[in-house]
């Protein structure tokens, strides 16, 4: 009776503000312990990979080639795709959710629901618009590359002066293949424990802390929001693109998590399912690009570089 009552005890109902509470040889955390290192809506990085080796992926070539045609990115200078990370300026985590099913009076007259198929909602990015419109012309061009316009002449084919000579009445649109517009982007959470000590920006020592990263899988965006202005209290301009995707994976990595890819064994029953063995940590895209983000741009994170630029210590989280 004592272990059947035990089973559905609520203790403990309190806790201390700032000591832990004993609970019969087992302490429990104070207020201080458990609220002390709360999440911040501030630290994250949206990261659309457009630095370095941005067009490796064979599928991204055209892509890429478009933006470069257009001077969005620049052939000369691979580090330029990104600082358009860092004008990202808000981010919306998605959510998802299961269409259900119902089953009804099969079980004795008690109604089921099973879910029959996962949702991922869009997500949003707002960024910051530079005084040259290239975060405007990153967008306009992605969704002119997916819908190309034709005329006699041709397709568009990107430009520093844009769509110029495309004014003809009978141009019209056909759309790409989507391997070729879709791409990954990630968005990191993380904290502001960077540093030991931040009176040492200059010090080279960096913490481990945990991050969370989503990555979304064949993202490309559907909509540019309208872009208000006025002339009434000038403020930084803002913009806000809504993308699709097929799926988001979530990654855990830092805090001394070294990430590995999980697989379920072979059952017996199923022969054909070979076993698997633990593989090697797998890194994706979104650790050296973080990683490389540290090297080429440290003040973005709230601290600075050496003062002879010379390179600095890396947490070894990638």
């Amino acid at each position: 009776m004592a272990s059947e009552r035990s089973r559905y005890q609520v203790d403990p109902l309190y806790i201390k503000m700032t000591s832990p509470r004993d609970l019969g040889g087992s302490s429990f955390p104070s207020v201080r312990d458990i609220f002390g290192g709360l999440s911040q809506t501030s630290q994250f990085k949206a990261t659309m990979y457009l630095g370095k080796n941005s067009d490796a992926n064979p599928t991204d070539r055209d892509l890429m080639t478009h933006f470069k045609n257009c001077g969005i990115l620049d052939q000369r200078n691979s580090t330029r795709g990104f600082t358009y990370d860092f004008f990202c300026s808000e981010a919306t985590l998605p959510g998802s959710t299961f269409n259900m099913g119902e089953e009804q009076g099969s079980r004795q007259g008690i109604m089921e629901r099973f879910p029959t198929k996962r949702i991922f909602s869009e997500f949003d990015l707002t960024f910051y618009v530079d005084s040259d419109y290239n975060i405007i012309r990153l967008f306009e061009e992605w969704m002119n590359f997916i819908d190309p316009l034709y005329d006699l002449t041709g397709s568009y084919k990107g430009g520093p002066g844009a769509q110029v000579g495309f004014q003809d009445r009978n141009a019209y649109y056909r759309f790409q293949y989507p391997n070729s517009y879709r791409r990954l982007i990630a968005i990191t959470k993380f904290e502001r424990d960077f540093l030991p000590n931040p009176n040492m920006i200059d010090s080279g020592a960096y913490n481990d802390p945990p991050m969370l990263t989503y990555q979304f899988i064949d993202a490309f965006p559907t909509n540019l929001t309208a872009l208000p202005l006025s002339y009434e209290g000038s403020t930084i301009t803002k913009t806000t693109i809504n993308f699709s995707y097929t799926r988001y994976i979530t990654l855990k990595h830092g805090g001394g998590v070294r990430p590995s890819k999980q697989v379920t064994p072979a059952s017996p029953g199923n022969p054909d399912q070979p076993q698997s063995k633990q593989p090697p940590p797998q890194y994706g895209p979104a650790y050296s690009d973080l990683a490389q983000t540290y090297r080429e741009f440290p003040g973005s994170f709230g601290f600075g570089s050496d003062a002879e630029g010379e390179s600095t210590q890396l947490p070894p989280i990638f």
